[in-house]
């Protein structure tokens, strides 16, 4: 399985959906400071 960040800024300053897979996000999920940034709803 994979995990897919989306861009949610407005049209024109957005850039493509990243795909990572899920051993490589938990691991950017470790990184202090990430909550604060991801939503991970």
């Amino acid at each position: 399985m994979s995990v897919y960040l989306i861009d949610k800024r407005r049209r024109g300053q957005q850039i493509p959906s990243v795909g990572i897979p899920n051993h490589t996000w938990f691991c950017v999920l470790d990184i202090d400071g990430m909550d604060a940034l991801v939503d991970t709803r």
